[in-house]
């Protein structure tokens, strides 16, 4: 057996699973920063939705009294 390419085999194979593993690491941080943006983006809308809540209610109590002024 030629144990010399039987050593460049195995630098090779280290090599192919350190350059996997980085493409890995790369795949993971893009696929946490994904669900981070989305994280966001869904807080923004949580936050949206309860200030025109809180218009809403505001607005139907003003409303309410000066209706009620007005009788």
């Amino acid at each position: 057996m030629n144990y010399k390419l039987v050593k460049t085999v195995r630098v090779l194979l280290c090599l192919a699973r350190r350059c996997k593993m980085k493409e890995q690491k790369e795949d993971d941080d893009l696929i946490n920063e994904k669900i981070t943006e989305i994280y966001c983006d869904i807080e923004n809308e949580k936050e949206q939705k309860l200030v025109n809540l809180l218009v809403k209610i505001i607005v139907s109590i003003t409303l309410k009294e000066l209706y009620e002024k007005g009788d």
